[in-house]
């Protein structure tokens, strides 16, 4: 029994961290509803450097 928790522990954890470091590596996606019009006000050049 204990060792059916560990292992869940150990998924939920890894999952976890996956979502994490996916949504940390993309700040301005959808999912979390975050706009860079803020971020572009004070920095313009950003917003045409990726074009």
């Amino acid at each position: 029994m204990s060792h059916l928790v560990m292992v869940m522990g150990m998924v939920g954890l890894t999952v976890f961290l996956g979502l994490l470091i996916h949504y940390l590596a993309t700040p301005f996606g959808e999912v979390m509803g975050v706009q860079p019009d803020p971020f572009t006000r004070y920095f313009p050049q950003a917003a045409t450097a990726g074009s």
